[in-house]
């Protein structure tokens, strides 16, 4: 395997910076910063009301940040904004 491919293999599939998101005057999210990681299992863990689903909506382009540098998606070689 070549470099070029190895490097791609570490690289996040989605990366969250600073977001945060807001609903009828509450905050879900503040703040938040993380990635997934390409080729791995992640879990997403917490209390009921804690904003896992928002996040993942986010994430798949179903929500959008009300605040925040916003959700990116590695996909074909290329980021896309969502």
């Amino acid at each position: 395997m070549d470099s070029e491919q190895n490097t791609t293999l570490y690289e996040p599939a989605i990366h969250f910076q600073n977001v945060s998101f807001e609903a009828e005057g509450t905050k879900i999210l503040d703040t938040i910063t993380g990635s997934f990681p390409t080729n791995e299992i992640t879990v997403l863990v917490g209390p009921s009301g804690a904003g896992k689903t928002t996040l993942l909506k986010m994430c798949n382009g179903l929500l959008s940040p009300t605040s925040g540098d916003g959700v990116t998606k590695f996909t074909n070689d290329r980021w896309k904004c969502l």
